[in-house]
């Protein structure tokens, strides 16, 4: 199978079988996750193993205590193991007696029936039928998307096959959007329970929020292009008033520096910005945006966009530092690039650009330290070694010109032979 195929069905044309599926409803439960105060965030999970429920970790985050329920009966969990980049969490419950539903070794072919059953509003279990329309790489496996409706609370619910098999856990849902909807894959599951390095976390542990960058993710993994395009197109002429549709296109469209597309790219920033304000990341690749047309004023004022939203938002000081540099306002420039490596201290680029800025206020021995750093996170960037060696050089450092000049020799010979003969004609002038 390969990595990726994508035919999303924009008119839903294809009839659905009528053999209605053989599902496990019994093993499919509903969460109750005590928040504490009165609150209680309800979803759905599904037995797995024996006295073993998998649901999303979304659904599980920060509770003080956890019950699963089927009908009447209600059983307690005692503790959990947590997959949060994955949104997975299984829930160990003694003396669970439900059947755990069995589960798929393979994925069916897109355009075949599944069937999503879970809780929604707490309220079933309630089965809705669709189709497989995607499979999208993610983490070194996939996550599936289907047609087949869910709703709030059918969160950790599952996505059965037309053999009753468990094919994973529905976790998404685009409300604007409704026949968009992810499931995170089975064989996860399995991972987790199976991990030794996997502890089981007390109840009260917290959670992160539910696939942190999940859309991002999905749009920038190469095996997912040019699908991902196609899709997010799809996904704007279906929910033409939802934000994160164009967020989306827009992001579809980062790889290209050719100037149609990067006007196109700002359009969508820009319709994504007027549906909802108050996304930092929008407005930091807005601002990034506008910076490839040499619209500098624009970015910046993107960029202050986004860090009043988020004034620790790294991306975002570094990137005005580096629309500051190309406006050759150097001492605002190192400001904002060292507010930026400040919070994020491992950008090789951002080291890099602080030692630009230093160079053109004639600081060179700063200069060359921001080199030192930029290299030793990436060490074999030529470039920066000859950023170096003229940073030596202009601060009279012999000896760290040739360490310079002598690393960038065992990565490019001709280069390094090249910028000797630049700098030996700059000494004699």
């Amino acid at each position: 199978m390969s990595n990726l195929t994508f035919p999303f069905f924009l008119g839903f044309a294809i009839s659905l079988s009528a053999q209605e599926p053989v599902l496990p409803v019994a093993s499919v439960v509903k969460i109750s996750a005590d928040q504490g105060h009165g609150s209680i965030r309800q979803g759905s999970g599904v037995v797995v193993r024996a006295g073993i429920v998998a649901t999303n970790a979304h659904v599980t985050a920060g509770a003080l205590n956890i019950t699963v329920s089927h009908g009447t009966n209600t059983w307690q969990v005692q503790s959990r193991k947590d997959d949060l980049l994955r949104d997975l969490s299984v829930l160990m419950v003694p003396g669970l007696p439900l059947p755990p539903a069995p589960l798929a070794t393979t994925i069916p072919p897109l355009c075949e029936a599944v069937t999503a059953v879970g809780f929604p509003a707490g309220l079933g279990p309630t089965s809705t039928r669709g189709h497989l329309t995607g499979l999208w790489s993610y983490l070194g496996s996939h996550v599936l998307q289907s047609d087949a409706l869910t709703a709030p609370g059918s969160s950790g619910g599952g996505l059965f096959d037309s053999e009753g098999r468990l094919l994973g856990l529905t976790t998404f849902i685009f409300p604007k959007s409704a026949h968009i909807h992810f499931s995170i894959p089975v064989q996860w599951i399995s991972d987790l329970i199976e991990d030794p390095d996997a502890k089981a976390a007390s109840l009260a542990l917290p959670t992160g929020p539910q696939f942190p960058g999940f859309i991002d993710a999905l749009g920038s993994a190469p095996e997912n292009h040019p699908a991902w395009d196609a899709f997010t197109r799809t996904w704007v002429e279906g929910a033409p008033d939802d934000p994160d549709a164009w967020f989306a296109y827009a992001n579809s469209l980062e790889p290209s520096r050719e100037p149609g597309l990067i006007h196109d790219r700002i359009a969508a920033y820009r319709r994504s910005l007027v549906l909802q304000s108050d996304s930092p990341k929008a407005w930091n690749n807005l601002g990034a945006s506008l910076g490839l047309l040499n619209r500098f004023k624009e970015a910046e004022a993107a960029y202050g966009k986004a860090l009043a939203l988020n004034p620790s938002y790294s991306l975002a000081w570094l990137n005005l530092g580096a629309t500051l540099l190309d406006e050759r306002r150097n001492l605002e420039a190192v400001a904002a690039l060292s507010r930026g490596l400040d919070l994020q201290p491992d950008d090789v680029h951002g080291w890099q650009r602080l030692g630009d800025a230093h160079m053109n206020l004639n600081h060179p021995t700063e200069a060359a330290r921001h080199y030192r750093t930029a290299l030793g996170l990436s060490p074999f960037r030529t470039e920066v070694w000859a950023d170096l060696a003229r940073a030596c050089d202009k601060a009279q450092d012999p000896q760290g010109l040739q360490e310079a000049l002598a690393k960038l020799a065992a990565l490019d010979a001709t280069q390094a032979a090249a910028l000797a003969k630049e700098l030996k004609r700059s000494v004699s002038r």
